[in-house]
């Protein structure tokens, strides 16, 4: 234990230290961090609830319908009759006069009397014809699997949409998670890179293998590193914790996260495959995040085995990087990113972007978990087996 101390020590040098307080800052700030987490103490859009209770049953039993989905295609592919969508402005006149908010029925009026005044021109415009193929290609995006029509029938029928889970602290907190996630791979990779790579430079792995104790460096080392990454995580995650307890996030522990609140788009309705509270969320998205700090902890100290300099180490760990940031994107992608204007993504959801593609529910948990498996294992088997080289 007191070499895994002492390695420890190595790893959290000053000069190490002053290279990750410089590339994280660098990242806080140019990835607008700070606005995120005042989105999370300052919330707003809660002018809009009594709407969204109102239309949040609405828009789930719109995406059950095949039948909607259907006249959408025939909208977009000119099959449709231009009489018919007076006949469709008329029911969303009547559905809207159910919701208390006037404000925002106004708005509406004069946005469906300007489709009644200019619909027979923009369905002579060259420049419609673009507008509707996207809006098709889109459309027929929108077929639920099995498992989404399913899940979504249970939460109509259980009510779970009943949810006061705010909705702008939910994907802000996602947000969060996401900006927090890269945050950590860059720490990790720039703290854990050189532990192995100095040792060779100072010529001082050749004066371990002298002894019975030196020739077990390397697993004491990899010890050190995923110690050290716990360590890091652990740090930053309680540092966020605080903030999010300040700004009073946790006061929606126990609420799921299939809030009226979290609509934003057609297809940003946060359902998750599961019931599930925010605090469960919380929770899993703080595992996440421990997972892709040890299992780039793993990965530096692969590449630190592997380099005989820093030069060497460098051109091996920007590559790297590349992957690792790439990955993160496919598992915590920017919600602002999409490609459905009108559709955030959010893990654990089921519109989420990856089961979105693929039709693999939790892919998302899935890579990560692989991810830091992979790593851990890969650099475990590398550490003994340069034990076994050194020692011949």
């Amino acid at each position: 234990m007191r070499v895994i101390r002492h390695e420890i020590i190595k790893i959290w040098n000053l000069r190490a230290l002053a290279i990750v307080f410089v590339l994280c800052s660098l990242y806080f700030f140019g990835a607008n961090i700070p606005q995120t987490l005042r989105e999370i103490r300052d919330p707003q859009g809660a002018i809009a609830a009594d709407y969204l209770r109102h239309i949040k049953p609405y828009r789930l039993e719109q995406i059950l319908c095949k039948e909607h989905l259907e006249w959408q295609r025939q909208f977009y592919s000119g099959a449709i009759e231009s009489e018919d969508l007076f006949v469709y402005a008329a029911e969303q006149r009547i559905l809207l006069e159910f919701t208390p908010a006037s404000n925002f029925i106004e708005r509406k009026h004069e946005h469906l009397n300007a489709l009644e005044l200019n619909l027979e021109y923009f369905n002579d415009q060259e420049l419609v014809r673009g507008f509707s193929i996207n809006n098709l290609e889109r459309t027929n995006q929108l077929e639920l699997t099995e498992r989404q029509y399913t899940r979504i029938t249970e939460v109509l029928e259980n009510n779970e949409w009943h949810s006061e889970l705010h909705g702008n602290l939910f994907w802000s907190f996602t947000d969060l998670v996401r900006q927090i996630g890269l945050l950590l791979i860059i720490a990790s990779l720039a703290l854990h890179s050189t532990l192995v790579t100095n040792d060779r430079m100072r010529n001082i792995l050749p004066l371990q293998y002298h002894t019975k104790v030196g020739r077990r460096i390397g697993i004491r080392q990899f010890a050190a590193v995923l110690l050290s990454s716990l360590i890091l995580s652990t740090v930053a995650i309680s540092v966020v914790a605080v903030i999010l307890a300040r700004s009073g996030m946790f006061a929606y522990w126990n609420e799921g996260i299939t809030s009226y609140l979290t609509v934003w788009g057609f297809n940003s309705l946060s359902v998750a495959f599961w019931p599930i509270s925010f605090g469960s969320y919380i929770l899993i998205m703080a595992a996440l995040c421990y997972a892709l700090c040890i299992g780039t902890a793993a990965t530096a100290f692969f590449l630190s085995r592997f380099s005989r300099n820093l030069i060497s180490l460098t051109i091996k760990t920007v590559p790297v990087f590349t992957l690792l940031a790439y990955m993160h994107s496919l598992v915590l992608p920017n919600r602002w990113t999409t490609d459905f204007i009108d559709r955030f993504t959010a893990p654990l959801t089921l519109f989420n972007d990856l089961y979105m593609r693929t039709g693999i529910a939790h892919l998302d948990v899935i890579i990560i978990s692989a991810f830091v498996v992979i790593s851990v294992l890969v650099a475990a088997f590398v550490a003994r087996r340069e034990r076994n080289l050194e020692a011949l």
